[in-house]
C-alpha cells in the first residue's frame, strides 16, 4: 500500500545581506518553493481526507479491498486552530498609542475570519502567510495567501532580515509552464513574468507599508504541521480498521467445506439459492473454512494506536470518558496540559507575525495622516496581544470568584471573566437609592435636620449636668 512519504520541513530560505530581488535570485527562490510543494501538497491532501490507504492495492484481485479513512488530520488541525484563534483576539496598547483607527479597520474587513484561517494554514502547512495591501479607496486590507505558492526571502545574517517575499502562479501555454510573480519589496511591488528561467518585468510601483507586506507565520521552531509528527500513525490506524472490515466481509463469503460427500453442479446452484443443506450422510460434515477473528485483540491494538495519535499530536481526545461535564477547571486544565504547552509555542509565533500587521497598518495610516500623533512604529512593539482561548468555562466557579474578590479587584475586571458577558460596562448594574432601598434608605432634609439638632442638644445637656 502507499503511506505517507516523509518531507523534510522547510527552513527559512536566505540570501546574502542586502541582495536584490535579480533575475538569479528570483529563480532560486522559485525552486525553493517548488521543492517544498509536494510536502505541501501531501498535508493538504491528508486534512481533505486523502490518504495514502486510498492508493491501497492487494496482490489477490478476489481480496476484499476496503479503504476507510479515519481522519484524524483534520480533525487534529481544526481542533488546534480553533483552540488557538476560534475567539477573536484582543489588541491592549499602552498609554499614549491610540489603536482605534487600525481596529476599525480590523472590524470592516471581519480580520478575526482572517486570522482564524491563518491558525489552521499554519496547523496544516507549518506555515501560513498573509498579505496587506491598499485597496481602490487606499484602505489597508488583508488577504490570505496559499503557502504553496508563496515563500518569504531573509538575509543570512543573524537577525534574518526580510529581503522580499514572491507570490506566484502557474498557467499552461503552448506546452511549456509560465510562472506569473509579484514580488513584494518594502518599498515596491514588482510583476513580472518567469518564462523558460528569463525573467522579464511587467510593472512596478511604490507602497507606503515601509516593510514586506507580506507576513510570515511558522505554526513552530520547526515549521511542522500539527499531524505532521503522525502520519504514519494515522496510516497505521486507517490500514487496521480497514483489515477489520475486510475480514468481516470475508467472514461472510467464507469457502463451505464440505467431507465425505459431494454436490453436484445442480445442488450447487440450490444450496446457492435456498441456503439449505440436506441429504447430509452420516459420517459426512459441512463447515466454513475461515480465520479466528479476535474482537478483543483488535480494539486494545486500535486504542493504543488512537492514543498515541492523541499523544504525539498533544491534541486531547474529546470524546474520551476522562472528559466529563462535571470537570472542575482545574482539573480539565491539568488534561490539558500538553495541549496548552503547545498552543503556548504556536502563539508566540503567531504574536510576531500579528505586531508585525500592526505595524503595516500603523506605517500606511501614519503616511496617509502625514506622521499625525508623532508615534512610530515601533510603539506598536508595546501593544500586547491577547488570545482568548475558546474553551468551555465554567461561569458558576467564575462567579464564586467574583464575588470573593469584590472590594478588592474592580467591579468591571470581574464582570469581563464571565463567558456571557460580552460588553462589561453596559452589564455593570448601577447600585442607587432607587434599586437597593434597604441599602440606601431616602431620608429627607427636615429628617437631618432634626437629627443634628437632637445630636447637639444631647451634647449641650451632658456638659450642663457635668457643671
Amino acid at each position: 500500500m502507499s503511506n505517507a512519504i516523509y518531507y523534510r520541513p522547510p527552513v527559512r530560505f536566505t540570501l546574502p545581506v542586502g541582495s536584490e530581488p535579480t533575475e538569479d535570485n528570483i529563480k532560486a527562490a522559485i525552486e525553493e518553493l517548488k521543492s517544498r510543494r509536494n510536502r505541501y501538497q501531501q498535508l493538504h491532501d491528508y486534512y481533505d481526507g486523502n490518504h495514502g490507504i486510498l492508493d491501497r492495492v492487494l496482490e489477490s484481485d478476489t481480496a476484499k479491498n476496503n479503504k476507510l479513512v479515519d481522519n484524524f488530520a483534520s480533525y487534529i488541525a481544526d481542533i488546534c486552530a480553533s483552540y488557538l484563534l476560534g475567539n477573536p483576539v484582543d489588541y491592549k496598547a499602552p498609554k499614549g498609542l491610540d489603536l482605534s483607527p487600525i481596529i476599525e479597520k480590523y472590524r470592516e474587513q471581519g480580520i478575526s475570519d482572517t486570522d482564524s484561517d491563518l491558525a489552521l494554514d499554519a496547523g496544516i502547512y507549518g506555515m501560513a502567510y498573509d498579505l496587506t495591501f491598499t485597496n481602490e479607496d487606499s484602505e489597508p486590507r488583508t488577504v490570505v495567501l496559499d503557502p504553496r505558492n508563496t515563500i518569504m526571502v531573509y538575509d543570512d545574517s543573524v537577525q534574518h532580515q526580510e529581503l522580499f517575499a514572491i507570490y506566484c502562479g502557474e498557467v499552461k501555454r503552448d506546452n511549456a509552464t509560465v510562472t506569473y510573480l509579484t514580488i513584494y519589496t518594502p518599498s515596491e511591488i514588482i510583476d513580472g513574468v518567469l518564462d523558460n528561467g528569463k525573467f522579464t518585468e511587467t510593472g512596478r510601483q511604490k507602497h507606503f507599508f515601509n516593510e514586506v507586506p507580506v507576513v510570515e507565520y511558522p505554526n513552530n521552531k520547526n515549521r511542522t504541521g500539527n499531524f505532521e509528527p503522525v502520519l504514519s500513525l494515522i496510516d497505521a490506524y486507517n490500514t487496521l480498521q480497514s483489515d477489520r472490515v475486510n475480514d468481516h466481509e470475508q467472514l461472510a463469503d467464507a469457502i463451505l467445506v464440505l467431507k465425505n460427500f459431494t454436490l453436484d453442479p445442480k445442488k450447487q446452484l440450490q444450496l446457492r439459492d435456498s441456503r439449505l443443506l440436506s441429504s447430509v450422510p452420516a459420517d459426512g460434515d459441512a463447515f466454513y473454512l475461515t480465520k479466528p477473528l479476535s474482537e478483543s485483540d483488535a480494539d486494545i491494538l486500535t486504542k493504543r494506536i488512537a492514543d498515541d495519535i492523541h499523544k504525539f499530536s498533544k491534541t486531547p481526545n474529546l470524546s474520551d470518558e476522562n472528559f466529563v461535564g462535571n470537570s472542575s477547571g482545574v482539573a480539565l486544565n491539568y488534561k490539558l496540559l500538553a495541549f496548552e504547552e503547545a498552543t503556548k509555542t504556536r502563539e508566540r509565533h503567531i504574536e510576531k507575525g500579528l505586531k508585525k500587521r500592526l505595524r503595516l497598518y500603523f506605517n500606511l495610516i501614519n503616511h496617509l495622516k502625514r506622521g499625525a500623533g508623532g508615534k512610530t512604529a515601533t510603539d506598536i512593539m508595546h501593544v500586547d496581544v491577547v488570545f482568548n482561548r475558546n474553551l468551555p468555562r465554567n461561569d458558576y466557579e467564575t462567579s464564586q470568584m467574583t464575588v470573593n474578590l469584590q472590594g478588592i479587584v474592580k467591579d468591571e475586571v470581574l464582570i469581563k471573566q464571565l463567558s456571557f458577558v460580552d460588553n462589561a460596562e453596559e452589564a455593570l448594574v448601577e447600585k442607587t437609592p432607587d434599586e437597593y432601598p434597604e441599602q440606601f434608605p431616602a431620608i429627607s432634609k427636615e429628617e437631618i435636620e432634626a437629627d443634628i439638632d437632637q445630636k447637639l442638644e444631647g451634647e449641650t445637656k451632658e456638659e450642663t449636668d457635668e457643671e
